[in-house]
């Protein structure tokens, strides 16, 4: 009997006035009576209710009114099972003979649907025992229990025939079965196995037809939603339940998945929902794929999907708490694509800025305080990391804001601790510049009565533009493990009270998240007076900040003194410019094709243009893209077009008064 109609069926009742059509029912004889018994209804348009006691498992009808052939009628259902104490089980099966004319002897008549009715405590233990060493789920098994109906088509046994097979023919001892538990599968097996061979058939081939949609979804199966657009964005749930309806109370229509996955907004979350699959998806086509449905069982989905949902349930798991990631790919909602970009994943941080804010969720969600919510260290179960949400909320520490991200893009942080030594400064500045930036953070020893916060290393760096200080700061934090938050003058903006209120916002952030914080190019008297107003009145950093300026003649005084260490970056002589040079190289690998070694050999020719760090990275990337666009390999031509370009503008700005900005 197919999955579906078993779902419409009514669990039967031994009360005969429950029942509104006609029905007889017969003990089937080929087994024993003390065992079990094979009742039969026949569906009739009389009205009567009835039950026969029939000799096979395909009654046929007679020529008569009562259309069902029976041994014998039971006219009171009850009584007659009080009388057989030793019925281990019953075995209920529906016919249609529901017409108007006379059927010929021993006519086939149309069976609806079966169940089984368990009656023994010891059949019931029997069953337990028998699949409880399969991997049937504890839900299955707790429905073998003593007036438990089981209804076709015994998914249950459906799914462990293989499974319980092996057992038994490796000679299992545990396994041993009693008459009572053997004649029940016997029935099942015999009943079933038309149905299973089709059924078999149909998902061997990853197919599947109406009918049979029962045996897709199990509860407690994880299955995937099939409307995302690619595997980085699929969405795994776990199926609490089915149901199968009709609109209307009509005619069986839709299959109703209760399904259930897991949210996160500082804690793991439930989220329920519901999904509808209607038979109006096979009009066209009788037999489906398997993957053109709207819900996907895992086991049929293409490519690994386990092991990708698996390997990204991890990543998710990880950035419960909150953790620096590099991310490579688009941003949801964005087609532009990123490299290496650094986010900030802090979930709570997200939740506290944007309070009050969703993303349209309709689902149902609650918390649950199982261990799944809690903040282990230890890895959740499989099932748990399936089903973690595709996305999170990252905080883009190069464009100031939040983004969605793919969790599968994302990967752990390549620090380059190497990134330091290419700073270009005396060996005595490098070494005090070292030493005051990987001194402890929670260092409270600061003097009181320099003002300066305690933990709090200030650090100012001035110089001509392009001579390395923004370096310095990225390979500061790369050198200490931690995010750069660069805080540019255009951030700050003009207003000082609006100041004062951005940058409370910023340390916030920073002070949470550990940052090396940047105020980058601190230019005219403007920008000075702004920022130094705002660092006298508000001491709200801690760890590391940087100052960056190409105007130390113009700072406050008064604000020397919260300074831990001043540095000057001199103009680059030759010998500067050519480690700067072999510096940018190896980072670039010139050319893109293998040709950094040759460049290597030309950096006393490269350092001759008195260029600074910023002139260099343009001259060596625009040198790049005019080879691509001539499609010739990177040579010193093209390194010598850019630099006149750029030469000609410095003459033209150092020698005009238009260009004094």
């Amino acid at each position: 009997m197919s999955a579906l109609n078993s779902a419409s069926y009514t669990k039967p009742t031994i009360d005969p006035s429950a029942i509104k059509l006609c029905t007889r029912s017969a003990v089937h004889t080929n087994r024993p009576q003390s065992s079990w018994i094979h009742l039969s209804t026949a569906i009739q348009l009389t009205g009567i209710v009835q039950w026969v006691e029939v000799d096979d498992e395909h009654p046929a009808c007679e020529p008569r009114a009562l259309h069902l052939c029976g041994r014998r009628l039971i006219p009171d259902l009850e009584a007659h099972v009080t009388q057989n104490q030793k019925l281990a089980f019953i075995v209920f099966k529906n016919y249609r003979c529901s017409h108007d004319q006379m059927m010929g002897k021993n006519a086939e008549l149309e069976r609806s649907v079966d169940s089984i009715y368990l009656r023994s405590q010891e059949l019931c233990t029997g069953l337990r025992e028998v699949f409880g060493k399969t991997s049937l789920r504890l839900a299955q098994l707790n429905q073998f229990r003593p007036k438990a109906v089981l209804q076709a088509p015994y998914l249950w046994y459906y799914d462990s025939r293989e499974e319980l097979n092996l057992k038994l023919d490796g000679s299992d001892a545990t396994l041993k079965r009693g008459q009572s538990v053997e004649a029940l599968l016997d029935v099942v097996s015999m009943s079933m196995a038309e149905e299973y061979s089709v059924v078999d058939a149909l998902l061997a081939q990853k197919t599947i037809q109406w009918e049979y949609m029962g045996y897709l979804y199990r509860v407690g199966d994880v299955v995937l939603q099939s409307n995302n657009k690619d595997l980085d964005h699929c969405q795994a749930y776990e199926v609490l339940s089915t149901q199968l309806t009709g609109s209307g109370g009509g005619p069986i229509d839709r299959i109703v998945l209760e399904l259930r996955t897991w949210g996160f907004d500082g804690t793991f979350k439930q989220v329920d929902s519901r999904l509808s699959i209607a038979l109006s998806r096979f009009e066209s086509e009788a037999t489906l794929p398997v993957t053109a449905l709207p819900a996907i069982p895992i086991q049929y989905a293409e490519h690994d999907v386990t092991g990708h949902l698996t390997r990204r349930g991890r990543m998710y798991y990880k950035l419960r708490n909150k953790g620096l990631v590099a991310y490579t790919g688009s941003v949801v909602g964005s087609d532009t694509y990123l490299h290496q970009r650094r986010f900030m994943i802090d979930t709570s941080m997200y939740k506290q800025i944007r309070l009050g804010a969703t993303d349209g969720q309709e689902d149902t969600m609650r918390s649950e305080p199982d261990a799944a919510s809690t903040l282990s260290e230890e890895i959740p179960k499989h099932s748990f990391l399936l089903m973690l949400p595709a996305s999170i909320h990252g905080y883009d520490l190069l464009d100031k804001r939040w983004s969605q991200l793919l969790v599968s893009n994302i990967s752990d942080v390549k620090w380059n601790a190497e990134l330091f030594k290419q700073v270009i400064l005396p060996p005595r500045e490098k070494n005090l510049l070292e030493a005051v930036v990987k001194w402890p953070i929670s260092d409270a020893s600061s003097s009181v009565s320099s003002g300066v916060r305690g933990g709090q290393h200030t650090i100012l760096l001035h110089g001509s533009p392009g001579s390395g200080k923004t370096f310095t700061a990225e390979a500061i934090a790369e050198m200490t493990e931690r995010p750069l938050f660069r805080i540019s003058y255009s951030d700050i903006g003009t207003n000082a009270p609006k100041a004062k209120e951005h940058l409370q916002f910023v340390s916030k952030l920073c002070n949470t998240w550990g940052c090396v914080v940047l105020f980058d190019d601190i230019g005219d008297k403007e920008q000075i007076a702004l920022v130094t107003a705002v660092l006298h009145s508000l001491d709200v950093f801690t760890g590391i900040v940087i100052l960056s300026t190409n105007l130390l003649g113009r700072f406050d005084r008064a604000l020397i003194p919260r300074i831990r260490l001043i540095i000057r970056f001199e103009r680059w002589s030759q010998n500067d410019r050519e480690k700067a040079w072999q510096n940018i190289i190896e980072r670039l690998n010139v050319g893109m094709d293998n040709q950094s070694a040759k460049f290597l050999e030309r950096i006393p020719f490269l350092a001759k243009w008195e260029q600074n760090g910023w002139e260099m990275d343009s001259t060596i990337k625009t040198a790049i893209q005019l080879a691509h666009a001539q499609n010739e390999p990177l040579n010193k031509s093209h390194l010598k077009k850019v630099a006149n370009n750029l030469e000609a503008f410095q003459e033209y700005i150092g020698g005009s008064g238009e260009g004094n900005w």
